[in-house]
Order: C-alpha cells, then structure tokens, then sequence
C-alpha cells in the first residue's frame, strides 16, 4: 500500500518545477518566466533549471534570470548527461513537497497547471501524469510514441496514455527516491522508469488532459538514432533491475 498522501487542495505547501534543457537558448527564458507564475499555486515555489551540456548560450541565459530572482536556482552538467542524467540532478537538487517536471522547451503552456492541479487534487491519487491531447510534432512521432508506450508497458505491466508527456506531478519525496536507492535511467527512458518504480511503490496516478504547442525555437533531440538505440539498450536493463526490487 503507497505511504504517499494524496495531492492537496491548492495552495500546495511547496513546489519544484524541474526544467531540464539542452541547446534552449531561444526557449529557456520564456519557459523559467512561465514557471516563476506558478508562484500563486503555492506557498513556497522554487525553478529548477538543469543546463545539460548545452553549447549555446541555454546557461548565459538562466543564470541572468537567477540573478533576478532567488528563486531560480541552474544547475551545470559540464558535459551532456542525457534527458535521465538532467532529470536525475534536478530532483535530487529539490527540497519542495511536490515536484513538477516539465521541459525547458517550452511546448507546454504552464498556465494549464492551475486547472491540472486542481482536478487532480479531486482525484483522490498521490501524483499525475498529463496526456497530450494533440502531439504537436506531428502523426509520425504520434505513432512512434503509440508504440514505444505499448513495448515498455507489455516490458513492465502498466498501461497509461502518454509515457513520456513532460508534464509530471510527483511526490518530492519519490522523485528524490528513499535512501539506498537510484534513478537508473540516464536517457528517455527515464518516463518509464518512473511508472515502474511509482506502480512497485504503491504510488497511484491519475491521467489528465494537456495542451501541446509547436516548438518555436530550437531542434528536438529526442527522435534521434543514438537516443533511441540507448532508450532500447536501458529497457532490458532496467526491465531486470526493476524485477530484482531495486
């Protein structure tokens, strides 16, 4: 049975929002100003910016906004980590009752979240996951996620809508994971290492519509050969790790 409570009626105590970014020069800005206007859906708000290795000036323009405002706070990967390895630095970096996770890429419109939180807080479940309505990309990337949603739920036994949808409300304390314990995922399978890890720990999700926008800035990175191939290689792995109850 989950030890994790139900998402509260808003304000919320405390909130992460988690952004990790690589190469966003022309998105990072306007996506950090999005998540500081989350401040009013809770008491204590923090923005977690996660430069991974990016060799444009994703860093020059985070740390500005940092220095206007406290509650930025950007964490440097000197060499690119991965969308996990991003992922993994900027929870453990947290310290806020409820981490939301999205993308520095701007293609989610924040201001959805007042309403998410609000209907997931009637839902009586300890975390949410939106599903985009409309994938913005395109019907290719559509289906390839269709199908990449079906392999890794038949791996794990688990079926939700949108796997990898960077729209994510978690516990803080499962997204900083109990002591003697890792997020092992250092690629795109870090989505699914989530809901593997969140359906052993008991904690229950309810699934809730979102807007998906164009990329107005920026190229995607996450449709590549090499991301793909390491997601393939990182879902045996962790297939065998997550049976083993580590």
């Amino acid at each position: 049975m989950s030890t994790f409570p139900p998402i509260p009626a808003l304000p919320l105590p405390s909130l992460a929002v988690v952004l990790p970014c690589r190469n966003e020069e022309g998105n990072v800005e306007r996506t950090i100003c999005e998540s500081l206007a989350l401040a009013p859906l809770c008491d204590e708000l923090e923005v977690v910016v996660v430069d991974d290795g990016s060799t444009d000036g994703t860093r020059r323009v985070a740390e500005a906004l940092r220095e206007r405002d406290p509650r930025v706070r950007v964490i440097h990967n000197p060499v690119n980590l991965g969308y996990g390895g991003a992922v993994r630095r900027g929870f453990e970096a947290t310290t806020a009752d409820w981490v939301f996770l999205t993308d520095g890429d701007g293609q989610f419109d924040l201001g959805q979240l007042a309403n998410f939180l609000s209907e997931a807080s009637r839902s009586g479940r300890a975390a949410a996951i939106g599903f985009r309505m409309h994938r913005a990309e395109g019907p290719s990337r559509a289906l390839n996620a269709w199908l990449w949603g079906r392999l890794v739920g038949l791996v794990f036994g688990f079926r939700y809508r949108d796997v990898d949808c960077a729209f994510k409300l978690l516990p803080g304390d499962f997204a900083r994971m109990p002591a003697g314990r890792a997020w092992v995922s250092s690629g795109a399978l870090i989505s699914s290492e989530m809901l593997a890890r969140a359906d052993r720990a008991g904690l229950t999700f309810v699934e809730l519509p979102v807007r998906h926008r164009p990329r107005v800035a920026g190229a995607a990175g996450g449709a590549s050969l090499p991301v793909i191939l390491r997601a393939f290689r990182e879902l045996l792995s962790l297939a065998g790790t997550i049976r083993k109850g580590r």
